[in-house]
């Protein structure tokens, strides 16, 4: 089984918790909002867990002075170890720079992330939920081996690394870099870290590499675009399917676009989750809420092939 959390928000959060899935929360939003969230699902996250992103990503959009940086590192560490139980993993303070391709900036980058590694391994009361990241579409896998054989002081480890990056890739070329990383880390001295797909959510990809869990908007994205998931791993069928308005018909992947056999299949398959094309069309939400049903599904019958595919040494 895949742990899959739900990156979304608001109702479509809500919708997530009622299918006891867990659920991506970010620092950056706040205090407020993830507490209002604990109060209302407390037994649902205590039961599925919660993946507590640390904000970075909107935190590394902005200039911030390096008293902000620590103030911010300070105040992340203590809410983790205020409220711990209610996450399975929470992801350290990483830095990047999304529009710069600097090589001294994007090294300056990884050295920040592993500082912030040495301080936060130190300072978190489980240091087994800690999530460290890599950014393996810039950094270099030197930089992965960094983190993968460091030990505090004290002995302590991350018990996650995460995988980031890579977004304008294909799902081909996303493969073969996180096979590149997953090969320093079989020849690591931590072979059994268990790896976090940071962003991910394809079947495509996560079926091909031994990933512990993920998180992914994909499902409440698609919803909102028009689209369902359409997964049928029993013929090797993962793809999106345009069910909206007429906007979409001459897009292509339109569900109008069919053979009339597949098409017919398609409907018994939008059955089988206790709803109708029509009433599918006609409702937003009731797209996403659908699209999470599939995911969930996809994570319970989750089997990784990587194995099969890769059991020597990658290059």
């Amino acid at each position: 089984m895949l742990k899959f959390y739900i990156v979304s928000s608001g109702r479509d959060q809500d919708a997530a918790f009622s299918l006891d899935m867990g659920v991506l929360h970010t620092f950056a939003d706040g205090n407020t909002s993830i507490v209002n969230r604990q109060k209302k699902y407390g037994d649902v996250i205590k039961r599925t867990g919660c993946f507590l992103d640390s904000g970075a990503f909107t935190f590394g959009k902005y200039q911030q002075s390096e008293e902000q940086k620590k103030n911010y590192l300070e105040r992340y560490i203590d809410f983790i170890n205020s409220d711990i139980n209610n996450y399975n993993i929470y992801a350290q303070l990483d830095m990047t720079s999304y529009n710069d391709w600097n090589m001294e900036i994007i090294q300056e980058n990884a050295d920040r992330t592993f500082e912030n590694y040495q301080y936060m391994i130190e300072r978190v009361k489980n240091p087994e939920k800690l999530c460290i990241v890599f950014h393996c579409h810039k950094e270099s896998l030197d930089d992965l081996k960094r983190l993968l054989e460091y030990k505090s002081p004290t002995g302590k480890r991350a018990g996650y690394l995460g995988l980031a990056g890579a977004f304008k890739a294909t799902s081909q070329q996303k493969v073969r870099i996180f096979e590149k990383c997953f090969n320093v880390i079989l020849n690591s001295s931590y072979p059994d870290i268990k790896v976090h797909a940071l962003g991910i959510g394809q079947p495509e990809i996560l079926m091909r590499l031994p990933f512990t869990s993920c998180d992914s908007a994909t499902a409440v994205k698609c919803g909102a675009y028009g689209q369902i998931l359409y997964w049928r791993p029993e013929h090797g069928i993962y793809t999106r399917v345009f069910i909206g308005d007429l906007s979409y018909n001459r897009k292509r992947g339109n569900y109008l676009q069919m053979p009339k056999r597949e098409l017919a299949d398609f409907q018994s398959y939008i059955k089988e989750y206790g709803t109708t094309l029509d009433e599918l069309k006609a409702d937003t939400f009731a797209k996403k809420v659908f699209n999470i049903k599939v995911t969930k599904l996809f994570a319970e019958q989750y089997k990784c092939n990587y194995k099969k595919i890769y059991n020597k040494k990658l290059f």
